[in-house]
């Protein structure tokens, strides 16, 4: 009997070993360090004295929005966002709770409608917790509509990093990056039939690609280098007529956009979606772009820069600078000025109470307006002058 049970237990012991070092090799096969990006930046359209504090937190910044009128809301950055409220506005020089009544666990993707409502996706800790979304009245602060997700659209291991609403409020798009689970997807939300379902799950445009990402002053990787930060989709921005949804891997080497007629329909199959997808352009590793007229634009958090993306595929600087530590989430003002949230997440994510207090403060970044691209001749290729 003993000789049995002996028996049993070495079998256990030799189950769960095996089983460790599959899952550690299924860990390692899709976080696994890939190479280097390349480095896009170049002559910078704006200098970086133009760059100025908009606003500044004493714990990381996650997501940032500007409403028409110049409000400036944020979230926080639940990598080291610690107890409290973690949705502010930006009044008067100070950072004041908007929203707080909600009781959201980890808000961070933020989107403005045109019915004065800000929107607000909270990605319940990894979909450990309630994913779920949020509209609040602009003017009172109050709640006016939430949607708990599925866990079929929000499994674990999601992320929701970024949300693009329509003007009429009727439409939300979301970014899942699928820090955790490694199949990011699209996540589509239709608010008058109160429906949420996944779109272009495991896409290649949506997945992330092999880069191991260098910020300054790490390398985001774990586990001795082993484990790399390897986000799929983080990116959102719809067009200016609203037509097109333009979307970014942070990860990845290129910047796609889809019709948002394809994205409406829950029964159209990844295959069929895909037929419509366009390639926007190359872009640096980030998590932020915005559309800016024809333009796409979109942070490079290796280089402490903002890119923009032209249709006839330049891409060029517009601004760089040491003191965009993490460049994040991207977003414009009423007057075409671009609003940077820099979480410094190299220096937070993973690290004790004490780093992120040594790493602080962050800054919600302002960028004047890029002056307007020049158009290439396209017989000579020269540029035209006005």
């Amino acid at each position: 009997m003993l000789f049995r049970i002996r028996n049993f237990l070495g079998f256990l012991l030799s189950a769960a070993l095996v089983l460790v070092i599959l899952v550690a090799g299924l860990a390692w096969f899709l976080f696994r360090p890939g190479g280097l990006h390349a480095d896009l930046t170049g002559a910078p359209l704006l200098e970086g004295s133009t760059l100025e504090v908009a606003a500044v937190s004493d714990r990381p910044v996650g997501d940032v929005v500007v409403t028409p009128e110049g409000r400036l809301f944020f979230t926080l950055h639940p990598a080291a966002a610690g107890p409290g409220p973690r949705l502010f506005e930006w009044v008067d020089g100070a950072a004041r709770p908007f929203g707080a009544a909600a009781g959201l666990e980890t808000p961070f993707a933020l989107g403005i409608d045109g019915q004065n409502r800000i929107w607000v996706a909270d990605p319940g800790r990894l979909g450990l917790g309630t994913p779920r979304l949020v509209a609040f009245d602009l003017t009172t602060g109050a709640p006016l509509h939430e949607h708990t997700f599925p866990r079929g659209v929000t499994p674990w291991g999601s992320w929701l990093n970024d949300l693009a609403v329509s003007a009429d409020g009727n439409w939300v798009y979301l970014a899942d990056a699928g820090v955790a689970s490694h199949r990011a997807a699209l996540v589509v939300y239709n608010v008058r039939d109160r429906r949420s379902y996944r779109m272009l799950a495991g896409h290649e445009t949506v997945s992330p690609r092999d880069f191991l990402i260098r910020a300054p002053g790490r390398d985001m990787a774990l586990l001795g280098g082993q484990i790399a930060l390897k986000p799929g989709v983080a990116a959102l921005s719809l067009s200016e007529d609203g037509d097109w949804l333009h979307y970014a891997a942070a990860n990845h080497d290129t910047a796609y956009r889809i019709p948002v007629e394809g994205l409406q329909n829950p029964n159209f199959s990844t295959v069929r979606v895909a037929v419509d997808i366009q390639t926007v352009g190359t872009k640096p590793l980030g998590e932020g772009i915005a559309t800016a007229g024809a333009a796409l634009l979109a942070t490079d958090v290796e280089h402490g820069a903002v890119m923009r993306l032209l249709p006839d595929g330049r891409t060029q600087t517009v601004l760089r600078d040491d003191r965009l530590r993490w460049p994040g989430q991207l977003a414009t003002g009423p007057d075409g000025a671009l609003y940077v949230a820099d979480s410094a997440l190299q220096h937070v994510l993973l690290r004790d109470a004490g780093a992120v207090a040594a790493a602080a403060p962050f800054t919600i970044w302002r960028i004047p307006a890029p002056p307007p691209a020049v158009p290439l001749d396209p017989l000579t290729g020269r540029p035209v002058q006005p």
